[in-house]
């Protein structure tokens, strides 16, 4: 991981001396001491007030998001399971000794940091410990598991090192649940379409009321249809978007792999761009599912955000971006 980083700065400091040599370029045209002076003071202030735009736009956007997090935070449950919702541990090498009763569902875009769990263990929302042995002190901790990515993934994804410009393109999210993929991508992308699939009655209403609400519509589209419905989107779509997608919600591993073969039969669109979290091969390998890849998609380099949090740089690496061929 450090020699990822490390990449990221050197690629970083390559585009640092690129503009330096654009402007040592301009500045050798210039041979009048006051012009020099004149230019200096003029870059200073485009500089200040470049930076005071990029900030003052990030912070509206987020300042959008932040009010929609807490309005999700006062429809979903705590758990972020819809009423009489399914869902199964898998059994992986990735989930081993993950059991539904020592297992908490928690919404990493709702909750992203070990702060929100203490708040909500403070007001007896939740707690991050179980009983081993009902009664006795026997307790471990709970695992946490999301359904979702967070805020800082989806910044990414949208981010011009992750998905890039967008214009005129169409974004779908294979089981979009409460709805971040596309929240984030109304404010962080120049997607034209964003469209959500989502099978769950409960999530998919969810997410047509919220997008209703904050006026989305005119971009943001959400299908209540299960995927295998839904073969046009797919084939339709500039980028796919699937998030823990199967794993969770399929108990069957011949339904499994038949989810699997559906995406890779319809999500053929030459160029398009497929993304996952986790990674293909490791989905596919967990799940004990054989397919070939090659014939389908070319996994694309990105350049990850720096940051010196291991856990942090775990969940940016955990995102795959693929071409389709």
């Amino acid at each position: 991981r450090f020699f990822s980083h490390f990449f990221s700065i050197e690629s970083e400091m390559e585009q640092l001396e690129s503009a330096v040599s654009k402007i040592q370029a301009i500045l050798e045209e210039i041979n009048d001491d006051s012009l020099l002076n004149e230019l200096s003071k003029r870059f200073a202030i485009e500089i200040s007030e470049r930076k005071a735009k990029i900030l003052e736009e990030s912070d509206e956007k987020d300042h959008k998001l932040r009010i929609i997090i807490s309005d999700l935070k006062g429809r979903v449950p705590v758990n972020a399971e819809a009423p009489e919702e399914k869902i199964f541990i898998p059994k992986t090498s990735s989930f081993k000794d993950y059991t539904s009763k020592n297992t908490l569902h928690v919404d990493c875009f709702l909750y992203p940091n070990d702060e929100d769990i203490d708040d909500m263990c403070d007001e007896g929302q939740m707690t991050r410990e179980y009983c081993g042995d009902c009664g006795s002190r026997n307790v471990s901790p709970l695992n946490f598991v999301s359904h979702s990515a967070s805020l800082k993934q989806l910044k990414f994804l949208f981010s011009e090192e992750g998905l890039g410009d967008l214009t005129e393109k169409k974004l779908v999210d294979v089981g979009s649940r409460t709805g971040a993929v596309l929240y984030t991508g109304f404010y962080y992308s120049n997607a034209k379409e964003l469209i959500g699939i989502e099978k769950n009655e409960w999530f998919a209403d969810l997410q047509k009321e919220m997008t209703k609400e904050y006026k989305m519509n005119e971009r943001v589209k959400v299908v209540g249809e299960d995927v295998l419905h839904c073969s046009a989107l797919l084939q339709d779509a500039d980028v796919v978007f699937m998030n823990n997608v199967f794993e969770f919600f399929v108990n069957d591993k011949k339904a499994h792999a038949a989810l699997w073969n559906f995406v890779k039969a319809n999500v053929r669109k030459k160029g398009a761009r497929l993304v996952t979290i986790p990674p293909l091969d490791q989905s596919l390998q967990e799940a004990g599912i054989k397919m070939q890849l090659d014939d389908w998609v070319k996994r694309i380099d990105v350049k990850i955000p720096f940051t010196f949090d291991e856990g942090e740089n775990e969940d940016y690496e955990m995102i795959a971006f693929y071409q389709i061929l």
